[in-house]
């Protein structure tokens, strides 16, 4: 699995702004995807010896992630 979620940052006429900061969400993951990029979080985690730290305003996948991590 080699996924990239960069996306094009865009002003509200679809144009490309580097002035402000507009950002697109992409689309949600099937959750075969979603569980696969948990997972390779997971290992990379585990490869570095590091943590995921999430607050309470982040995504909840995220948060999720953090906890089942440690």
């Amino acid at each position: 699995m080699n996924q990239s979620f960069d996306v094009t940052l865009q002003n509200a006429q679809g144009q490309t702004c580097i002035a402000q900061a507009w950002a697109k969400v992409s689309a949600p993951l099937a959750p075969r995807e979603k569980f696969e990029v948990r997972e390779a979080i997971k290992e990379e985690l585990r490869r570095r010896n590091a943590v995921l730290i999430a607050h309470y305003y982040v995504d909840g996948d995220i948060q999720d992630l953090a906890l089942e991590t440690g």
